[in-house]
């Protein structure tokens, strides 16, 4: 019961040194996971330890240790998961790849694109690369478009 204490309150001095943006790196944001994570299994062993204490409830440990290893399973595929399509070089959520491509094709003197990509470097930056044929005559005012699309693009992700 004392380590449980001890982690618990080492956890909570974790938590409160880490950075408040957890969102903007996935590196801080796994550690914030594993330490609210280990900060909650001693707040569950700490209430199957008294269980045990008084009711004799043996049975109490092996359910905090499965809502403890639930939690670590939990947190732990959702870092997997997002490190992965990172490293895969999937395309983000939530941006209209198409949309953004019938837009550029809108602009004044481009008249096709092809090779069109977009992926995640790394948490809060997005990459989008094409390859856009435009014609001669108004390349120009293409170009300060292109500009335009491309600050564009930084705004909405």
């Amino acid at each position: 019961m004392v380590v449980a204490f001890v982690g618990l309150f080492v956890n909570l001095v974790g938590i409160y040194l880490l950075p408040p943006e957890k969102e903007g790196s996935l590196n801080i944001e796994g550690v914030y996971q594993h330490v609210v994570g280990d900060a909650f299994g001693s707040v569950v062993a700490l209430i199957a330890d008294i269980g045990i204490l008084l009711f004799n409830a043996f049975w109490l440990d092996v359910v905090a240790s499965l809502i403890v290893a639930l939690l670590i399973v939990k947190s732990g595929l959702s870092i997997t998961i997002r490190s992965l399509n990172i490293l895969i070089q999937a395309s983000p959520k939530g941006i209209d790849l198409e949309n953004i491509k019938k837009d550029t094709l809108a602009l004044d003197g481009v008249n096709e694109i092809h090779d069109f990509h977009a992926w995640r470097v790394t948490n809060g930056m997005d990459v989008l690369t094409a390859h856009i044929l435009e014609n001669t005559m108004t390349s120009q005012r293409s170009l300060s478009s292109m500009h335009l699309l491309i600050i564009l693009c930084e705004l909405l992700w």
